[in-house]
């Protein structure tokens, strides 16, 4: 059973198995979320032997006070990965950690990635790195009203329906609504970065295997710039039909989980063939 700890300031949701047979896997949100929705992955990947970890971003749930939160930027997220990471190598010496990232999390775990050294790394609906267009007129349409609040850094505040809309189209409507007290506010900053492709990735810098996983009915981040992302790092994508945005969570969540623990057990049993 998942439950919560602390590393430092930072605030984590774990579930460990009874024995210890994998490595650790550590897994990133994306904007407006929590540890709170990888829930059911933490679940399944503790079965399968590897303790699970789920960190809340600064300025999520309790996790690491700020301030001014509308000015966290991408680059603060990758300090707290960061930061989580090393605490959990503490926890398991000398084994290799595995880095996964949704949304967001996926772009914050990409430039993790060029510092940290994972052993793998699954990036879920992905927000692309700098130089590949972040160009979807959902998305878009629905940010123009929040342009002034990402200017000046301020807190954004998403309307329900457009979360709905955008990141849980394939979510069962009565779950939807059970999700919003869940949401977090956005950093101003961090959608600008998001926005205007601010963020850059050396992908020379990121050595280890690469997954990208996207839902062919993703409104938000469309398959075709996640195929971008695959082809950044020399990487597997995989398409999921009937899945979206948020399919950590969707119908069909547990055959995406068990077809990613299986190509992570090839992943780090041959690790220069899957990242050639």
């Amino acid at each position: 059973m998942a439950h919560s700890i602390n590393i430092g300031d930072l605030l984590l949701d774990v579930s460990l198995p009874a024995r210890v047979s994998q490595p650790p896997v550590l897994m990133v949100h994306g904007i407006m979320g929590g540890a709170w929705y990888f829930a059911k992955w933490l679940k399944y990947f503790s079965s399968r032997g590897h303790p699970a970890y789920a960190l809340n971003l600064r300025g999520h749930h309790g996790s690491r006070p700020t301030e001014n939160f509308g000015q966290a930027s991408v680059m603060d997220y990758v300090a707290d990965v960061r930061d989580a990471a090393a605490g959990i190598r503490e926890r398991h010496p000398g084994a290799p950690l595995v880095l996964v990232g949704h949304s967001m999390g996926g772009l914050v775990a990409q430039k993790a990635a060029e510092s940290i050294s994972p052993g793998a790394a699954i990036l879920l609906s992905s927000v692309p790195p700098r130089g590949i267009p972040l160009l979807s007129w959902p998305l878009f349409r629905r940010e123009l009203k929040h342009v002034s609040a990402m200017l000046t850094s301020r807190a954004i505040t998403v309307n329900p329906r457009d979360a709905a809309d955008l990141f849980l189209n394939k979510v069962d409507p009565t779950e939807v609504a059970s999700f919003l007290p869940l949401w977090a506010p956005a950093s101003g900053r961090v959608g600008r970065e998001i926005t205007f492709g601010r963020i850059a990735v050396d992908a020379k810098k990121v050595t280890c295997p690469v997954v990208v996983i996207a839902g062919a009915e993703d409104v938000a981040i469309p398959p075709r710039i996640q195929r971008k992302v695959a082809r950044k790092y020399g990487a597997l994508f995989r398409l999921y039909e009937g899945n979206a945005h948020f399919l950590i969570w969707e119908t069909g969540w547990d055959r995406i989980a068990a077809d990613v623990a299986a190509w992570l057990d090839q992943a780090l049993a041959e690790p220069a063939a899957l990242s050639a």
